[in-house]
């Protein structure tokens, strides 16, 4: 049933993160379908308290626009740092 499939995605998806080390993995992808679906039923609490913790045990991040804004602001830190201010020209970001 539909533990049974869960519990192979939740393999794959482990096995995916062994492999390249993260879990960007393409949403055009099966297993990156259903780690979209995952986090979009994290975010509104449908995810079983089960599903939840291993989940978050795997180290799945749910919030991908606070992970990115986290990124750009450490980025922008270590600019500052650099720089001594926090004018990066549009060439300097790359």
């Amino acid at each position: 049933g539909y533990d049974v499939f869960w519990s192979m995605r939740f393999l794959e998806l482990l096995e995916f993160r062994q492999r390249h080390g993260h879990f960007l993995i393409p949403q055009n992808k099966t297993l990156g379908m259903w780690v979209r679906k995952q986090r979009h039923s994290f975010q509104h609490g449908l995810l079983s308290s089960e599903r939840r913790g291993s989940l978050m045990a795997s180290g799945l991040e749910f919030d991908l626009l606070r992970r990115d804004w986290d990124a750009k602001f450490q980025q922008l830190l270590a600019y500052k740092q650099a720089n001594g201010d926090c004018f990066p020209s549009v060439m300097s970001t790359g």
